[in-house]
This record gives C-alpha cells, sequence and structure tokens, in this order.
C-alpha cells in the first residue's frame, strides 16, 4: 500500500512536501506518549517518510522537533493542546485528534477540501 501512495505521491500536484523534513521516531514516541495512544501505523510511516506537507492549500499536521512544538501550527500536539484547552472542544470532541484541518474561504472551497480531506485520511488512516 505505501508504495503506491508513494508512487502517486510523485505525480501528484495537489501533495506538496518538503523532502528531508520526516519526524524522528523519538519525537513520535513523545508524541504518543503524550497523548496517551499509539499513532496508526499509516501516519507514522507518512511522519517519517513525508512528514511537512500541503494538501491543496492547507497543512498536513506533523510533528516538529521538540523545541519548535510549542509555536508551530502544524504540530500535532500544538494543535491538540489548543484543542482540549477550549472547554466547548472537549465537550463536543471529547477523543477527536486532528491531522488535518481545513481552513476555507468559500463555501466551493470548503467542498472540495472536505472531498480532499476524506481521500487523504482514508489513504493515511487505514486503521485506528
Amino acid at each position: 500500500m505505501y508504495e503506491r501512495l508513494a508512487d502517486k505521491l510523485k505525480t501528484t500536484s495537489a501533495v506538496k512536501w518538503f523532502s528531508s523534513r520526516g519526524a524522528e521516531e523519538s519525537w513520535i514516541a513523545e508524541v504518543a506518549e503524550e497523548l496517551g495512544f499509539p499513532l496508526p501505523p499509516s501516519y507514522r510511516w507518512w511522519l517519517i517518510h513525508y512528514g511537512n506537507a500541503r494538501f491543496g492549500d492547507e497543512n498536513i499536521l506533523s510533528i516538529a522537533s521538540p523545541e519548535h512544538r510549542e509555536y508551530d501550527d502544524t504540530d500535532l500536539l500544538y494543535i491538540h493542546r489548543l484543542n482540549k484547552a477550549e472547554d466547548w472542544w472537549v465537550k463536543q470532541f471529547p477523543n477527536r485528534l486532528d491531522l488535518f484541518v481545513p481552513m476555507p474561504n468559500l463555501a466551493n472551497e470548503c467542498k472540495r477540501l472536505r472531498l480532499k480531506a476524506r481521500v487523504l485520511a482514508r489513504l493515511l488512516l487505514t486503521c485506528w
């Protein structure tokens, strides 16, 4: 499965990543420890091999180095901590973890991003 995804990523313009910016295993372990559960194998693969990427006009959340995690708005834990700090968020989504957060400006853009997000989620999150 990962080989097919890697081949598709070579030819798509929808996903853009920055080579040599993958997450280190120790960073992933720290995130899993704070979250209290392991990340799915497919997302771990993504983080290690691609890490920092954009899907259309939005970021796929990644894992920043620990020294940058407190202010990197593309970091999974940074976003998760912000969400958990909001009472309304915790009440509405007590077990939610975002990996992709589209912020569309227009209704049509929103539909396009939701479709792309669903496709990406199917590719990255084969199990949880």
